[in-house]
């Protein structure tokens, strides 16, 4: 252990000895002065000062804030009053205040006026005060000879007023003092003469922590036999309940002094011992030199398990301190230069003012003694030129100071930039440990799919929850490394937001109703309050504003128990959008919540561990937030729950709301993504079997095990050829009639780019359907891809019946293409094909009639049932009807309640509305009036 190291320990020693017994008792007596001050009237103010120093002082340690409050406080009073004796004293404990708040320039400042004003009155007891409190900051910043000028200082304000509780105090200061600089034989005689006086008053903690230290003396003399001998016999003396700090210190001190000895087995048993006390304190100062001298043992011991162990725990909790004494250094070292500034400018202000005093007294000298004018001119001159040295060599030494902090300044900026790069690298290295997950990510997704879906496998219950427990964890862990790359993409500058005009209140219902599923199935309220107009908008990115909303309410839905209540609400402030996302949950603790925004953070000793994640999701959205130009804010009571409050400007540019059906396009495909709910899989999808010989499929991938998984999802319907890379696929397709392509883009000798390019430049290949199945399909790929004419692209991992069906109707697709001369513009040809388009319709209506009352009925469903995409789906129902699929949908539900409502099968509008799937009836009854001219009343009564 260092010199300033042993010292600031021995210092803060020190403080703990003269703290109260107990955070209880403490609070005890802070009430009880609390309710004495609040009882005392106007008159009665040198009590009221009294009382408010004693709380001052009573928690400076442990509330220095509120210190800082009571002492302004009596000072106050002190100046009202003109009570000069209680001012001074007060000054002096707003400056322990600030040195508690690590606010040393501004302690410094305080004592200073302190002593000032104790020198100017003559008021020699807080002179000493003052000089301690000096000599205490300057010993705390390891300034060991300005802290022993002071301290001598105050020693002789102490004797004069033969006041021996501060003659030991400085002792015991002085001692600490020497020892910093190592003069051993100086500290010895201090800290034996603080013992005497302490023994001799009775203060039993004052003694034991001077004893203490006088040990530490011999330890670092070398002289390990009387050191061991007066730290066993203080064994014996100090209570472990009532100072707890002090006895881990000496059995840390006997294992140093065991370990020196060779007797490695008491040296294990006091370590040990001091490690149980330093981690039930929680002292990490202690913890981490009592894990190095456990390292040192088991290593001599030759036990190099146990010992890698402690010194991996030692290294651990020294790097945690190493940051923080970094910063610790950082304030330490611009305090110092302000204190050490200020100090010399005093200084010299004293001086001058000396000066000029001297000077004036020559004058009148002058006046009265003409004779000796021109003696008195050349010492003025003398006295001048003297100050003017004086002056220039203390700029010398400011500038001296001013040029090593620099230095130290720089040293620790490069340190800082080191940092910032292991950051960055730790980045980078989640971001390719992400990217190189999903291939294997796809194996494990697609394996347990496939065996879940096994009609010949039998499973029990059990196991089939199992694989659907894999099943969803494989979802979350895709959706965890997409937030990694997000998280990493945002850093390097590579998100580009493409911002769309949206009517805001319609979106977030939209989103909203999206969590509703997944909050009923767990019991939690979920609630949507628009306090906004339809008209007002907001400018963002659909996708990238997304992951901020499901994050927050996937977290709400995550921390609230059965029961609970969570409230989406939108509201308007001046110019801003508020949205608040309210959840009636644990809460978050004050500790962590200003962290909750930082990468990685998870709250420490948390009695919710197991419903955190890694601690990415809030610095997305954070990031995110601020991408948009918005501001993010938390409030949260544990116990109550937490208010995460997002605020967006509102644009005046109008603009029609995003198309519901490309807005539900977006989520669709991520949903199951932000539910932990959300795990089931559906039924397997049976492919058409052709009567004739089975079509080829071409599978291009450089991993074997991609293409083995593909094949086992495939062979049983098509004929399959596998290829590793693009070269291989172009031979393959030469000797091989080909039906459909599916690809990867990432491969070596020529990747799916190149490939594609290949296949275009030739008139017969580019006839032959591409599907694109790739871990790499950002936005920029997918525009990349389809320029490059393929079909369809699926993202790693991929769900095994969205593979198969993208095949189906890419190969139906090409039937159609190949059986007609005019390709699908004759499919849609009104003239041509109106008996098609009914039958579409026909079965279209059919599908929504089977499920007129479920309101989650969306494009995906149709889309499915059809065994097409929902792009198809969109883009049929929108040529044959002019309206979206969600439209045709609404207008088919609305016809039907209209029928039940004039046939008089239903007795009111309650039933009528419940009929179609809607719980609102209001909303009901103002879609019917806008659709037929009536309310739905009106028609019954009529």
């Amino acid at each position: 252990m260092s010199k300033v190291s042993l010292v600031l320990a021995a210092c803060l020693l020190g403080f703990s000895l003269f703290a109260s017994d107990g955070d209880s008792e403490m609070k005890a007596e802070m009430d009880s002065l609390r309710k004495v001050i609040d009882t005392l009237s106007e008159e009665n103010y040198e009590l009221h000062i009294a009382l408010n120093m004693e709380l001052a002082w009573t928690i400076r340690d442990v509330r220095p804030d509120s210190a800082l409050y009571y002492a302004n406080s009596a000072l106050k009073l002190a100046n009202e009053h003109g009570l000069i004796h209680q001012k001074i004293q007060a000054t002096n404990y707003i400056g322990v205040a600030y040195r508690n708040l690590s606010n040393y320039s501004k302690a410094f400042e305080k004592y200073l006026e302190a002593l000032n004003l104790a020198e100017d009155n003559g008021d020699r007891e807080q002179m000493g005060y003052s000089l301690i409190n000096l000599g205490n900051l300057y010993l705390f910043q390891t300034n060991f000879q300005g802290a022993i000028r002071y301290f001598i200082q105050a020693l002789d304000q102490a004797q004069l007023l033969a006041n021996r509780r501060m003659v030991a105090y400085c002792y015991l200061n002085l001692g600490r003092s020497y020892m910093g600089i190592e003069e051993f034989g100086q500290a010895e005689l201090y800290f034996q003469q603080a013992i005497d006086i302490r023994k001799e008053q009775g203060d039993v903690y004052g003694q034991i922590a001077a004893e203490i230290d006088l040990a530490n003396v011999y330890l670092k003399k070398g002289d390990l036999v009387q050191s061991r001998n007066y730290h066993e016999e203080l064994l014996q003396r100090i209570d472990a309940e009532d100072n707890p700090r002090a006895l881990c210190q000496v059995y840390a001190n006997l294992a140093r002094i065991y370990l020196n000895l060779n007797n490695t087995k008491k040296a294990e048993q006091s370590a040990l011992k001091a490690l149980e006390i330093a981690r039930k304190v929680s002292s990490r100062f202690d913890e981490k030199n009592v894990l190095e001298s456990l390292a040192e043992i088991y290593a001599g011991e030759a036990n190099y398990e146990d010992a890698y162990l402690y010194h991996t725990r030692f290294s651990e909790l020294n790097q945690q301190l190493f940051s923080e004494e970094n910063i610790r250094k950082i304030e330490q070292l611009k305090n110092q230069y302000t204190i050490e500034k200020q100090e010399a400018e005093n200084q010299f202000l004293r001086q001058q003012a000396e000066l000029n005093v001297l000077m004036i007294s020559r004058q009148r000298v002058i006046i009265v003694l003409t004779i000796l004018g021109l003696l008195l001119l050349l010492l003025v001159i003398f006295i001048s030129y003297r100050a003017l040295q004086i002056r220039t060599k203390l700029n010398k030494e400011i500038s001296k100071q001013r040029d090593q902090i620099l230095s130290d300044k720089e040293t620790i900026e490069t340190q800082a930039a080191k940092l910032e790069e292991l950051n960055e690298a730790k980045s980078r290295f989640f971001a390719n440990v992400s990217h190189d997950l999903r291939t294997p990510l796809s194996l494990i997704y697609g394996n347990i799919e496939m065996l879940s879906e096994d009609e010949e496998t039998i499973l029990s219950q059990a196991s089939k929850r199992n694989l659907d427990i894999g099943l969803k964890n494989c979802k979350r862990l895709l959706y965890l490394t997409d937030e990694i790359n997000d998280l990493t993409k945002l850093e390097e500058g590579k998100i580009v937001l493409k911002k769309e005009v949206v009517k805001i209140g319609s979106y977030l219902r939209m989103l909203s109703e999206m969590f509703s599923g997944t909050a009923e199935y767990k019991g939690v309220k979920l609630e949507f309050e628009n306090n906004l107009s339809g008209q007002d908008c907001i400018s963002l990115d659909p996708r990238q504003f997304e992951k901020i909303f499901y994050n927050l309410v996937s977290n709400a839905i995550r921390h609230t128990d059965k029961g609970g209540k969570i409230s989406i609400v939108l509201r308007k402030h001046v110019s801003k959008a508020i949205i608040e996302v309210r959840d009636s949950g644990e809460g978050i603790s004050p500790e962590s919540l200003p962290f909750i925004f930082d990468r990685f953070y998870q709250a420490k000793n948390s009695p919710h561990r197991s419903r955190e994640g890694l601690g990415i999701g809030l610095a997305l959205v954070k990031e995110l937030v601020d991408l948009h130009e918005g501001e993010i804010e938390v409030e949260s009571v544990v116990g109550e729950g937490t208010n995460f409050i997002m605020s967006f400007y509102l644009t005046e540019k109008y603009a029609a709301m995003v198309e519901e059906e490309k807005l539900f396009q977006q989520t669709k495909d991520r949903r199951h993504l932000y539910s932990e709910l959300d795990g089931e899989i559906d039924a397997g999808v049976s492919l058409p079997k052709t009567e004739t010989e089975k079509q080829t499929i071409l599978i291009v991938d450089d991993h074997p095990e991609i293409r083995y998984h593909i094949r086992q999802i495939l062979e049983d319907d098509y004929h399959i050829v596998e290829a590793a890379h693009g070269l291989e696929a172009l031979e393959i397709i030469k000797i091989n009639e080909v039906n459909l392509i599916v690809s990867d883009l990432m491969m070596p000798w020529m990747d799916g780019f190149e490939f594609l390019e290949a296949l275009n430049a030739n008139e017969d290949y580019k006839k032959i359907p591409v599907l694109v199945v790739s871990a790499r399909i950002s936005e920029e790929d997918q525009e990349k891809v389809l320029d490059k004419g393929v079909n369809d692209y699926i993202k790693k991992p991929f769900n095994k019946r969205e593979l198969i069906l993208r095949i189906n109707n890419l190969l139906q697709s090409k039937e159609n293409w190949e059986g007609s001369k005019d390709s699908f513009a004759q499919l849609f040809d009104k003239n041509g094909h109106e008996s098609l388009e009914k039958e579409i319709l026909g079965k279209l209506e059919s599908l929504v009639m089977d499920r007129i009352d479920d309101v989650s009925l969306s494009v995906y469903d149709l889309a499915d049932a059809m065994a097409a995409s929902e792009r198809q789906v969109y883009r049929l129902v929108k040529k044959m009807t002019g309206m979206t699929p969600y439209e045709y949908i609404t207008e088919i539900r609305m016809k039907y309640a209209d029928y039940l409502i004039r046939k008089n099968k239903v007795k009111n509008a309650t039933e009528a509305a419940k009929s179609i799937g809607l719980k609102n009836v209001t909303t009901f009854n103002k879609q019917y009036e806008k659709k037929f001219g009536k309310k739905p009343a009106e028609v019954l009564n009529g």
